[in-house]
């Protein structure tokens, strides 16, 4: 089987979906029988070993040449499918038709990007797809209505998350780093609150959680809470946490390595994301292999990601009284959070590994159906 992949971006950022192209790409490079051509239109170099049948290309945001690379390739690799990254990519749904006619079409969807309602063109353009390969059953749903795609189109495909291994040689002491972690103005922090998002868009509840915290500081006055990521956001929010009397509380992190963040969640007590425009949240799953609970919304596809009740707790991401006294909850019962924050490892183990995602995509690439309707042709309901 030969796989053409399209993507806007899959090494040169840091997020959800960049990881999510990490791992396509992976699975690719780990399938036998298949061979592979990467085009991504916003990175440089990959920086993962791809081996021997599967070639990436990035094109620094040069469209022409991407353009072009990717028309060739259509009609010189004659790829078998062709896996779009991206909804941004609908405009090159009828060169795909015009030039590999009998390639099959996947459009792989996370959230908010496929969400709004498009223009009737853009609808046609999407549903020029023959199978729709969404992260959530609520992505699924939300597409469904937004471009009148039928379910019968749709495949899951859920993030996963593994945890990495780092150097023991030489362990690594954030006291130097983040001293802010450990002791604020001579005191000890007691209880760690923590976000982890690029603070670039306005759904993932560091405001309301911001606005929360004079609540909880009445009743735990040690409480800290500490978002890591970089965006336009920051300002803003430093800002707000000014207006609410609770900067002494809050602390900016920026970015940080991945072994930095692994102990910044060692560090902290409660992972604290109550979204409302999650298509699942793997942030989510990365809380939960470091044994952390969450506190997320309950109006998204964070519901899959967080099982209310067992692995964290679920509330109206509007409602900023709910959202304090859920953490409190939390905060007033040290055994419940490590309940918790055990079996939501183990359900990140048990259910969300790299093997499971491996063998689903697989499933999803080799299966071809039978119907001769170039849009619905190849269709797998969703589990």
């Amino acid at each position: 089987m030969k796989a053409l992949m399209i993507t806007l971006c899959a090494y040169s950022r840091t997020g959800g979906m960049e990881r999510f192209n990490q791992r396509i790409i992976r699975s690719l490079s780990e399938m036998d029988g298949v061979q592979a051509q990467v085009f991504s239109l916003w990175d440089d170099n990959c920086s993962s070993d791809l081996g021997g049948h599967v070639t990436y290309a990035g094109f620094r945001s040069d469209k022409l040449r991407f353009l072009l690379r990717f028309a060739g390739a259509l009609l010189s690799f004659r790829p078998d499918a062709v896996l779009v990254q991206h909804v941004l990519f609908a405009w090159l749904h009828p060169l795909i038709r015009l030039l590999c006619p009998n390639a099959e079409i996947l459009l792989f969807v996370h959230g908010t990007e496929v969400w709004q309602r498009p223009s009737p063109l853009f609808r046609r353009l999407v549903a020029l797809v023959d199978r729709v390969v969404s992260v959530s059953r609520f992505t699924t749903e939300k597409m469904v209505d937004a471009y009148d795609i039928p379910e019968s189109r749709f495949a899951l495909l859920q993030n996963v998350f593994e945890l990495r291994e780092f150097p023991t040689d030489k362990p690594l002491d954030l006291r130097e780093r983040f001293p802010q972690l450990f002791q604020v103005n001579q005191s000890a922090v007691k209880h760690r609150l923590l976000t982890v998002t690029r603070l670039s868009g306005r759904y993932k509840g560091e405001r309301e959680t911001i606005m929360a915290l004079p609540a909880i500081l009445r009743l735990f006055p040690d409480t800290h809470y500490y978002i890591v990521g970089n965006g336009p956001l920051a300002d803003p929010l430093g800002d707000l946490t000014r207006q609410v009397s609770v900067a002494e509380h809050v602390h900016f992190l920026g970015a940080v390595t991945d072994e930095e963040l692994a102990k910044i969640y060692a560090a902290c007590d409660i992972f604290v994301m109550p979204s409302k425009g999650e298509g699942f949240g793997i942030v989510y799953l990365e809380a939960a292999a470091h044994r952390l609970p969450s506190v997320a919304g309950n109006v998204d596809g964070s519901v899959e990601a967080v099982v209310d009740g067992e692995t964290g707790l679920l509330v109206d991401p509007d409602d900023v009284p709910a959202i304090a006294n859920t953490i409190i909850e939390l905060l007033q019962d040290p055994e419940k959070r490590l309940q918790m924050g055990e079996k939501g490892y183990r359900r990140v183990i048990e259910s969300f590994s790299h093997k499971r995602f491996h063998r689903t995509f697989e499933s999803i690439l080799c299966s071809r159906g039978a119907s001769t309707n170039a849009h619905s042709r190849h269709s797998q309901s969703v589990p």
